[in-house]
């Protein structure tokens, strides 16, 4: 017996080597590029019993989020552009 499924798959994690430069509140406007989910690491999801091997990838259906937790720390006042930095260890990515 065989059984075929679409499903929608959300994935969520903290990289703490990342910092990203003013984030909004609402999550829904820190969407990532294509180009930059493809250079950032993500976790892989294998589905060993599926019909052929499929484990979860990053393309042009992929949806990338930043969400914003904790304080920002202020900017450095050496930058000259007017910014706050939050620090990923307290923002996890949301795809």
């Amino acid at each position: 017996m065989q059984i075929v499924v679409d499903f929608y798959l959300g994935l969520r994690w903290r990289d703490s080597r990342l910092m990203y430069r003013d984030l909004n509140k609402v999550s829904s406007l820190n969407h990532l590029t294509l180009s930059v989910m493809e250079s950032l690491w993500v976790p892989k999801l294998a589905f060993t019993n599926a019909l052929g091997p499929v484990q979860t990838t990053v393309g042009n259906s992929s949806v990338g989020t930043l969400l914003r937790e904790g304080l920002a720390q202020k900017e450095d006042l050496s930058q000259y552009i007017e910014s706050k930095w939050h620090f990923s260890c307290l923002n996890k990515i949301d795809r």
